[in-house]
């Protein structure tokens, strides 16, 4: 049975499905193309396997992919021994492992395909499936066929989404909308065979991004609450329980390295957590590349924060007519609770109303195992766009049914979202990124042992360095990641003073074979130094390889690590 929009009461198959068991699998594929169209005309630039935004948070999730992928074809027990950070132990645990997105491109990697294609098409892929599981949830509500089409497009490229377009992880948030829908959907009419897909949704969204997966179980948990005594029913809550169960089970064995670094990492600081907290003025702030509209522009200087959050003009106003006009409806009032926790949290651990401070609900996902290694409470700003654009779907329902006139608004609406929402400038960087310099191909071929890339310009800095391994998979000092690598820092320390005789010794003693110098790379000071090396290396490291201002050393009588 279902609800006609903006009532609770049910109703028989619609105009919409006409009775036609089909109905469902027509707007899927409808919206999939729709979706798909906006992604190719606005996402075009990556349709490339070597041409990228070069962010050095992009090119570390190139190497995450292209890693989850090898190992899970030919190693998955030891899926967390990467490469990286040499020597600590499951490095992988340092960043995010990325399972999730690496099995969507999965058969793209069986077939060899460069990690820049493997990151571009997992980027396109986020937006099309948010887009399609914002659609899914938008219909459930609305019944609007274009009202939920307009929800899928204003969730898939809201302006959050173009500010973490080089985060594939913060970018994976299609299964929020799903994971809704399908509680919403087991408590109407509870079936077992419903319990499944819930469990995959918050597996998915759980292991998608770190920062995901509290938010996740707590949409559970909100969505079962707001949907009211009329839709609690026995069977319906043990089957969301057991979904929720299984989820727990099939993550934590990728959760367990996370935990047991949880244990020794760190609490992140309050201060680092305020600063990267959103503010209220964050959902009044564009993308600053949108449209030099006037109202656009007044809204940049209004609010100027670093998250880009405003929804967009044609989202606001829907959903303002969507609860004006619908204010009794279940499905509208569980959206604006859900947007109104889901800002409240995303405003940190202190949340300042004018002269006035008090303790945010943040805290409380702080005292969670992992919490307190969590450090960027805007990220939740998704749920709000998630809630604002399902509400808009209701308030576009509302109406189209009011005469042409109201439909000939809803056109102009949708071009005015059209223009606010297109990424004039976010995919300006764009260009080709060499997977296989000279050096790499060099050590593919050369014996294995652990390699040093210089220069070391602090830890968590070096995607560049993380990518090119994957051209030869040697173990790497070098690493992009989240948290600390206590062992790795000494040698990375050690290497700043390169071509010492202390740092040959270091090197030497922690097992590390080779040593390459990238001259391009460094600063004034360690060029010099890195000439006087080229033109007379340290003792015990002697040249092996020059190509342009590459450079590789071997550092001989090592000790190879047991």
């Amino acid at each position: 049975m279902r609800s006609l929009p903006g009532s609770d009461a049910p109703m028989r198959a619609g105009a919409n499905d006409r009775g036609d068991p089909r109905g469902p699998k027509r707007r899927t594929l409808l919206a999939t193309l729709l979706l798909g169209a906006v992604s190719l005309g606005f996402l075009w630039p990556l349709l490339s396997a070597s041409r990228t935004v070069p962010n050095g948070d992009l090119l570390a999730h190139a190497w995450g992919l292209a890693w989850v992928n090898r190992q899970l074809r030919h190693d998955p027990q030891h899926l967390y021994d990467a490469n990286i950070y040499y020597p600590e132990p499951q490095s992988l645990r340092l960043t995010e492992s990325l399972v999730p997105q690496a099995l969507m491109v999965l058969p793209l990697a069986a077939l060899g395909a460069d990690p820049i294609l493997l990151v571009n098409a997992a980027t396109l892929l986020s937006f099309v499936l948010n887009g399609l599981g914002a659609f899914a949830l938008a219909f459930h509500v609305s019944r609007s066929l274009g009202g939920s089409s307009f929800a899928g497009l204003s969730y898939a490229f809201c302006a959050y989404r173009w500010g973490h377009l080089m985060h594939v992880g913060v970018l994976s948030t299609q299964w929020f909308p799903l994971i809704l829908l399908l509680s919403w959907r087991q408590l109407e009419a509870p079936k077992p065979s419903r319990a499944w897909p819930l469990a995959a949704a918050l597996w998915a969204q759980a292991l998608s991004s770190g920062y995901y997966a509290y938010p996740a179980a707590g949409l559970v948990v909100l969505g079962v609450l707001l949907a009211g005594p009329g839709l609690w029913k026995a069977a319906g809550i043990r089957w969301i329980a057991a979904s929720a169960l299984l989820a727990a089970a099939a993550a934590y064995p990728f959760a367990a390295p996370y935990l047991a670094l949880a244990a020794l990492a760190p609490r992140r600081s309050l201060q680092a957590i305020e600063h990267w907290s959103a503010r209220l003025s964050s959902y009044l702030t564009p993308s600053p590349d949108a449209a030099a509209l006037p109202h656009l522009a007044a809204l940049n200087t209004l609010g100027g924060e670093r998250e880009w959050l405003f929804p967009g003009t044609p989202v606001v106003l829907l959903a303002a007519l969507a609860v004006c006009s619908r204010p009794r409806s279940r499905w509208t009032r569980a959206l604006v609770v859900i947007g109104a926790v889901a800002l409240a949290v995303s405003l940190g651990p202190v949340v300042r109303l004018g002269g006035l401070e008090i303790p945010g609900p943040y805290e409380l996902i702080r005292l969670l195992p992992l919490g307190g290694m969590m450090r960027v409470p805007a990220r939740l700003g998704i749920l709000v766009q998630m809630s604002l654009c399902i509400l808009a779907a209701t308030g576009w329902a509302a109406l189209e049914r009011r005469g042409r006139a109201a439909r000939l608004l809803l056109l102009a609406g949708l071009a005015l979202w059209a223009v606010e929402s297109a990424p004039r400038g976010a995919l300006r960087g764009v260009r080709a990124v060499d997977r296989a310099p000279a050096f790499a191909g060099w050590l593919a071929g050369a014996p294995p042992g652990p390699v040093l890339e210089l220069p070391y310009h602090g830890e968590g800095r070096h995607g560049i360095y993380v990518y090119w391994s994957t051209r030869h998979w040697l173990p790497l000092v070098n690493g992009h990641g989240t948290f600390r690598a206590a062992r790795a820092v000494p040698l990375a320390l050690a290497g700043r003073q390169w071509p010492s005789p202390r740092t040959v010794r270091t090197l030497r003693s922690a097992g590390v074979r080779y040593v390459v110098v990238h001259g391009a790379l460094a600063s004034p000071g360690e060029d010099e130094r890195y000439r006087r090396a080229l033109a007379r290396p340290p003792s015990g490291a002697p040249l092996r390889f020059v190509s342009g201002e590459d450079a590789i050393f071997e550092i001989e009588g090592r000790i190879p690590p047991s």
